[in-house]
């Protein structure tokens, strides 16, 4: 098999192969030495990259531990992995790791410990919620000391993504199924180890000085955990932290009165109501209309978030690849949904103030979890509709109930938020068959074919065409109403330098801070001043305070709780890539029949019953067709001048005769004048046709690669 190399500098078009090579290290005016201190309310369950939360994603990791590559504003940067190629069939890749890269005691880094954690996130044993996304990949070897190779079943738009683990210690954890110890102390491969952390309180992380690609400028980082915005806000504002995260506008505004800076950056949660589509009026699509037309979506950012927030009328976030916007949102009218709401006949007949539905009194509920945001959005959503003059209550409930009543369609409008990751996937949302978190019971068989085209597709333009054709569907039939994006909050103090490039992700980007040395000595003291403070004899008085008892473990919320149940089942609902894995047939399996001893057998087998008539089989792709006429495709003049280089892959259409009856673009050159010229070429292509196991000749799909010049 012919393979092509992709080592961090050509464009295909599949999702995330922008290779392109992008220095990541710390700028050349950064002085080493000094700590930093981060408060925060999120702290994590546990340190093992095996079992991260489902919900969003763990910073710590990449402090930690390191990735094959990092993937920053759709570029891939290379980290353990110094290069990597795909097959020419695009059914595997094989990634050429770094040399000299060392863990945390010392041991050296090499293609056993790939292998190792992908094996230990398969085993049922461990119950990883990554073993989803491990679904198309078939299995993982080692090639060498240095070199690992992954194969899927089948030809997708994740393939390089799914690839990307963090890699766990072999040598440590060889035949060990009891991970407790190592995630709360791991050893990894990161710029920082873990030097102690007392749960609910204090996490504190050490330079590691053997870092593989550079020496992290900061020695020594704390990470504060506090119980509320309240006080990690009090914190910054008193110089006992540098960073500030997880504020919510309150805080902000806090902060603002006192002069102190802050930044707003563009988050991942979606945040949108759900209707029941079993329902009546909830059914209608003019009633859905109605509602859409009654929420002022900019003064709801403005009051429950003040103004901290983007709207939308998508699934997916503005900021994201496949977010289309052309596409326009149902405008604010509450004269257009007064009309609506008379179509469907509601009327006031009486001296209350709410319209009755076929002379029916009539109360619309809003379901929600116990939590003060969604509360908070989900009232200010009633006083929209209640101004229309229909009756509307809000019912908010704990995570448990709320996940039971979605499944039970015990609702009549459901407002929730779900986050949204570079990897996109509406299928377990909107599929009409595999959307196990298609509350709304939405069916639409044109939705379900662009939501499985959006996935099971190698090229990203096509893959977008579908996300967005996914996206106006949902807009025109309003199965939810798609509210507001958030923005995270954040607030640096002077001394931290170095991440204003990365104000998305803060805690992923630390080995790349710095503080400048005449404000490196500094105290470390996180306990809060209050109003009342008590004189000094008194403090001395004071007995020690008593050790710190490990919090108990908070509730999950809904959305933990629903992404778990996907990570189980993934497998059982998700439909497989287009292509499965078939080995191609060979000359003596198309041309000769079975022996006529296997031939009888066959024939008895079917008797009874007697069989069909046999459906026209389906096009198989074909890995090595045997050509029988080629064309080179004309390098043309204007690219010649301009010195235009790649590689474009067509995926043919092969009849019967061997003729091609279809061509397109599989894999892109980067270059339109380029892929064209291909597509012309292979078109002229003749193969030897293809048999069945009867010797009946079948169509096939085949790959036919061309590099230019």
């Amino acid at each position: 098999m012919k393979f092509f190399r992709v080592s961090g500098f050509v464009l295909i078009s599949t999702l995330f192969l922008l290779c392109i090579k992008v220095e990541r290290k710390p700028s050349s005016l950064a002085e080493k030495g000094g700590i930093l201190r981060i408060g925060m309310l999120k702290e994590p369950l546990n340190l093992n990259p095996l079992f991260p939360s489902l919900a969003e994603p763990n910073p710590f990791y990449d402090l930690i531990f390191q990735p094959l590559f990092r993937i920053e504003k759709e570029k891939v940067i290379p980290v353990l992995a110094e290069s990597w190629e795909f097959s020419e069939d695009l059914k595997s890749i094989t990634f050429y790791l770094r040399k000299g890269v060392k863990w945390h005691d010392g041991k050296e880094f090499t293609s056993e410990d790939v292998v190792f954690t992908y094996n230990m996130i398969k085993d049922p044993e461990m119950n990883s919620p990554l073993k989803a996304q491990l679904r198309f990949i078939k299995s993982v070897v080692p090639l060498g000391k240095y070199k690992v190779k992954y194969n899927f079943s089948g030809v997708y738009l994740y393939e390089l993504f799914d690839c990307n683990l963090y890699p766990l210690p072999s040598h440590i954890l060889k035949g060990n199924k009891d991970m407790s110890k190592f995630s709360e102390n791991p050893v990894g491969l990161g710029p920082y180890k873990v030097k102690n952390w007392i749960k609910g309180n204090l996490l504190e992380l050490e330079s590691n000085e053997n870092y593989f690609l550079f020496t992290p400028l900061v020695k020594t980082i704390y990470f504060k955990f506090y119980d509320s915005p309240k006080t990690v806000a009090l914190a910054y504002e008193q110089g006992r932290i540098d960073i500030a995260l997880d504020l919510t506008p309150e805080e902000i505004l806090y902060l603002k009165e006192k002069n102190l800076t802050f930044n707003a950056v563009t988050g991942n949660r979606v945040f949108f109501i759900g209707f029941n589509l079993e329902k009546f009026p909830y059914n209608e699509l003019n009633f859905r209309k109605a509602i859409s037309s009654l929420i002022n979506k900019d003064e709801l950012i403005s009051r429950a978030v003040g103004g901290y927030a983007e709207k939308t009328f998508s699934p997916l976030p503005p900021h994201h690849w496949a977010y289309d916007p052309s596409l326009k949102d149902v405008p604010f009218n509450p004269d257009e949904a007064e009309k609506l709401l008379s179509s469907l006949g509601f009327e006031n007949r009486d001296r209350d103030p709410y319209l009755e539905l076929n002379r029916k009194k009539f109360t619309m509920k809003i379901l929600t979890e116990n939590e003060p945001f969604k509360k908070k959005v989900a009232e200010i959503i009633k006083e929209y509709i209640e101004k229309s003059g229909i009756r509307c209550e809000v019912d908010s409930v704990p995570a448990l109930d709320f996940v039971r009543r979605l499944r039970d369609k015990d609702f009549d409008v459901y407002l929730f938020s779900w986050s949204m990751s570079e990897k996109v996937d509406l299928i377990p949302l909107w599929h009409s068959k595999y959307g196990i978190f298609n509350f709304t019971g939405f069916k639409n068989s044109e939705l379900d074919r662009y939501l499985e085209n959006s996935i099971l597709t190698i090229n990203q333009e096509k893959s977008k065409q579908n996300f967005s054709m996914s996206q106006k569907i949902l807009l025109e039939k309003l199965p939810s109403i798609y509210l507001f994006v958030n923005k995270n909050l954040v607030a640096f103090s002077d001394r931290v330098k170095g991440l204003d490039q990365y104000l998305a992700s803060p805690i992923s980007n630390l080995d790349l801070a710095w503080v400048p040395k005449n404000m490196q000595e500094i105290a470390v003291d996180f306990e809060l001043k209050t109003e009342e403070e008590k004189p000094e004899e008194e403090i001395k008085e004071e007995k020690p305070a008593k050790p710190v008892e490990k919090p108990a473990t908070p509730p999950p919320a809904a959305e933990e709780i629903l992404r778990k149940e996907l990570a189980k089942k993934t497998e059982e609902v998700l439909p497989a890539p287009v292509e499965e894995e078939t080995p191609p047939p060979s000359k003596k399996e198309v041309t000769e029949a079975p022996p006529l001893e296997e031939k009888k057998e066959e024939v008895k087998a079917e008797e009874t019953p007697p069989p069909s008539k046999p459906k026209p089989r389906e096009p198989q792709l074909v890995a090595q067709a045997k050509i029988l006429k080629m064309a080179r495709p004309v390098y043309p003049e204007e690219a010649k001048k301009l010195n235009l280089r790649g590689m474009a892959i067509v995926r043919v259409l092969v009849n019967k005769n061997g003729r091609v009856v279809k061509a397109e673009i599989l894999k892109s050159s980067k270059f339109p004048i380029l892929d064209e010229s291909a597509l012309e070429a292979a078109k002229q292509f003749v193969f030897e046709p293809v048999k069945d196991e009867e010797g009946e000749p079948v169509e096939f799909f085949t790959n036919i690669p061309f590099r230019f010049p």
